[in-house]
C-alpha cells in the first residue's frame, strides 16, 4: 500500500512535470517516439572569461555537457558570438571558434556583428570551425548565393535527419557598416523561411529548426513579443524556432515553440521534440531556459575551455589588465539622455580629431564603468567595436537639420555643443536650438569640423543626414581615441553639464 501510494505520488509528479515543461513523457511511453533536444546560445558577444555577472566558456561548457546528448541533441547559436571583449576582439572571434568547436557546436548564424571586421576577416575566422555558417536570407546583389555561408544543413541524430536554417533580421542592415554590405542585399526573413521549408523537407530533413539573429522581448506579464514572435506568426512549417537579442523569451508560438536565452552566456535555451517515427511528425514540444550565471547546479568548470580561454587570454592581460586611469565616478550609460559614459567618449573623439563638434551613436556603447582603476579590457567592454574616427566639416545648416533628425530617431552622445529640444512635439518639430559649449550661435551659413565613427559615417542607425557629409577617415579607432584620453589625463571626472536638453522634462 505505501508502495502504491509512492508509485501514485511519483505519476504524479512526472505528469506536473511534463505539462509545466510542455511535455516529453511520450518519448517514454512510446518505443516509436523520440525526443530530440535544441539547446542554443545568443548574443555571447565573445564572454570567454567569468567577468561582472557573465559566468564565462568554462563554466558554459559544463552546463552544455552537462545537459547536451550528442547522440539526440544539437547546439547552435543564433547570432552575434565573434565580438564583444578584448580577448574576442583583439583575435577577431577565434577563440570563441575554438570554445564552439569545444562544445560540439552544430551550427552558427551570421548576426549583424558578425559583420563588424567585414565579410573576408570573418570567412577566415569561421575558416577554422568544425560547424557550418548559416544564413540564408543574406544574398549577393544580383540575387545569387553568397559563398562564405550556407543557407541550412542537415543533421542526423538517433536516426533522425534535422534540417536548420540560418536568417537574420533585414532591419539589421541599419546596424551594419555600410561598407561591409556592398554588394549585398538581405531578404525577407519570413519569406526566404517559407520558401526553403519544404526544399529541406524534400532533401530529407525530418524537424526543422529555424535560428535567426532576430529579437524578440518578454513583458512583466510574461507575454511575449516584437519581431521574434511576428516572424514566428508568419512562417509555416517549421517546428521550433530559436531567436537572438539580449532578452529572455521562452514561449509557443501557434503551438510551435520558440526560445531566445538573454545573452553573454547567462542562460541556455532548450527545446524538446518528441519526434513520432510512425506518423513522422512532432507530437510533443517543450521550451524553457535553462539559468547558467551564478552556477545554480554548482558545476566543475570545464578545465580544458579554460585552458583554451587562457591561452590567448594571458598574452593580452599583460597588456591589457594595466591600470590605465583611475576613474573619479562611474561613467554610466542612459537611454535616450545625456550620459557621463557619452560625454567622455565623444570628448575623446572631438580631442583625437581636433574637431569643433563630435558625436557618436548610443548602442556602441556597450558597457558602464564602475568608479577606480580602469584598464584596457574595460574599454574594450564599452566600445568592442573597430569603429574608426571620421571627421569632416557640416555647415551650421546641415548641423541643424541633423539635429532635427536626432530628435526624431534617438538622441545621441555629443561633445561642443549644447542641442535643446522637445520630444514632445511631433517629429520634425522638436529642434529647438543649438550652440557651440562656449554658448556661441551655430550660424547657418558657418561652416564648422565635425567627427563621428565610420559606422555613422554611412547614414546608419536611422542618421540619414551623416551620409551628405564628406568624411575622412582617420583611420584611429574609436577606443584607441578612448585609450589616448586616459593615458593623458590619468583621472577622469565626467560630469553631466547640460549638452542635451528636453524641454518636455
Amino acid at each position: 500500500m505505501r508502495f502504491q501510494k509512492r508509485a501514485c505520488l511519483l505519476l504524479a509528479l512526472l505528469v506536473a512535470i511534463s505539462l509545466a515543461f510542455g511535455g516529453t513523457i511520450a518519448a517514454a511511453e512510446d518505443s516509436t517516439v523520440k525526443q530530440i533536444n535544441i539547446y542554443s546560445l545568443n548574443a555571447f558577444h565573445g564572454r570567454l572569461e567569468a567577468d561582472r555577472g557573465t559566468p564565462g566558456a568554462a563554466v558554459v561548457s559544463a552546463y552544455i555537457k552537462n545537459y547536451l546528448n550528442p547522440e539526440t541533441d544539437i547546439l547552435v547559436d543564433a547570432g552575434n558570438y565573434l565580438q564583444g571583449t578584448a580577448v574576442s576582439t583583439a583575435t577577431y572571434g577565434a577563440p570563441v571558434v575554438d570554445f564552439y568547436n569545444a562544445i560540439g557546436m552544430t551550427a552558427t548564424v551570421v548576426g549583424n556583428h558578425e559583420f563588424d571586421w567585414g565579410v573576408a576577416r570573418l570567412a577566415e575566422t569561421m575558416a577554422k570551425a568544425d560547424f557550418p555558417l548559416l544564413s540564408a536570407n543574406i544574398v549577393n546583389a544580383d540575387k545569387s548565393a553568397i559563398d562564405w555561408a550556407q543557407p541550412y544543413t542537415l543533421v542526423e541524430r538517433d536516426g533522425i535527419t534535422i534540417g536548420i536554417i540560418g536568417l537574420i533580421n533585414p532591419s539589421h542592415r541599419s546596424a551594419i557598416n555600410v561598407d561591409y554590405l556592398k554588394g549585398l542585399v538581405i531578404e525577407d526573413a519570413a519569406e526566404i523561411a517559407n520558401a526553403l521549408i519544404p526544399k529541406v523537407r524534400a532533401e530529407g530533413a525530418d524537424i526543422v529548426v529555424l535560428v535567426g539573429t532576430i529579437g524578440g522581448l518578454t513583458d512583466d506579464a510574461g507575454v511575449a513579443y516584437g519581431d521574434l514572435i511576428d516572424f514566428a506568426g508568419k512562417v509555416q512549417g517549421a517546428d521550433a524556432i530559436v531567436g537572438s537579442l539580449h532578452a529572455t523569451v521562452s514561449t509557443k508560438v501557434n503551438g510551435v515553440p520558440v526560445v531566445q536565452a538573454y545573452r553573454y552566456g547567462t542562460m541556455l535555451g532548450h527545446i524538446a521534440l518528441s519526434y513520432d517515427t510512425e506518423t513522422n511528425t512532432v507530437v510533443d514540444s517543450g521550451v524553457e531556459v535553462l539559468p547558467i550565471d551564478g552556477n545554480p547546479l554548482a558545476l566543475e568548470a570545464d578545465s580544458d575551455v579554460a585552458a583554451i580561454v587562457a591561452g590567448y587570454a594571458d598574452e593580452l592581460n599583460a597588456t591589457y589588465s594595466v591600470t590605465v586611469a583611475t576613474l573619479a565616478n562611474a561613467l554610466t550609460r542612459g537611454a535616450g539622455v545625456e550620459s557621463a559614459i557619452g560625454n567622455w567618449v565623444t570628448d575623446s573623439m572631438r580631442e583625437s580629431a581636433q574637431t569643433q563638434i563630435a558625436f557618436t551613436n548610443p548602442g556602441g556603447l556597450r558597457a558602464d564603468l564602475p568608479a577606480g582603476d580602469i584598464n584596457i579590457n574595460s574599454i574594450y567592454e564599452v566600445m568592442p567595436f573597430p569603429n574608426t574616427v571620421v571627421h569632416g566639416e557640416m555647415t551650421g545648416a546641415q548641423l541643424k537639420s541633423f539635429l532635427e533628425q536626432v530628435a526624431a530617431v534617438g538622441i545621441i552622445p555629443i561633445s561642443g555643443v549644447k542641442f535643446t529640444y522637445d520630444l514632445s512635439k511631433d517629429a520634425g518639430g522638436r529642434f529647438v536650438s543649438v550652440t557651440l559649449s562656449d554658448g556661441s550661435p551655430i550660424e547657418d551659413e558657418a561652416v564648422y569640423t565635425v567627427a563621428t565613427n565610420n559606422f555613422l559615417a554611412g547614414g546608419t542607425d536611422g542618421y540619414t543626414e551623416l551620409a551628405n557629409v564628406e568624411w575622412t577617415d582617420t583611420a584611429v579607432l574609436v577606443r584607441d581615441a578612448m585609450i589616448e584620453n586616459v593615458k593623458a589625463n590619468g583621472t577622469i571626472s565626467e560630469e553631466l553639464e547640460g549638452r542635451l536638453v528636453d524641454l518636455a522634462k
